[in-house]
């Protein structure tokens, strides 16, 4: 597969690796805000969700996320369309700041 790897000893210390899931639940409660039970996708920084229950993400939704989420023009593209519809402040929020 990958030459010089050595699987039967990567495949031994990949068993024995633990990740301690309470550090990221602290952290998704502390810092992103999201509750027990929520759903929601973290790419390059930005968060999408908490998802509903019902709202399925797909693995094309990955894909938008993956080619859009490392486009900053796409961005400043939906910024200004948000802008131009003249919502009351509390409806959005400025992402760009």
């Amino acid at each position: 597969m990958f030459q010089g790897l050595d699987i039967k000893a990567f495949i031994a210390k990949l068993d024995t690796h633990t990740y301690n899931f309470e550090v990221t639940r602290a952290y998704a409660a502390a810092k992103l805000g999201l509750r027990a039970g929520d759903r929601a996708v973290v790419s390059n920084g930005k968060l999408i969700g908490p998802l509903d229950t019902d709202e399925e993400f797909t693995s094309d939704d990955f894909s938008l996320v993956e080619r859009y989420g490392t486009s900053g023009d796409i961005v400043v593209k939906i910024t200004r369309i948000i802008k131009k519809m003249k919502l009351p402040h509390n409806k959005y929020v400025n992402y760009t700041t």
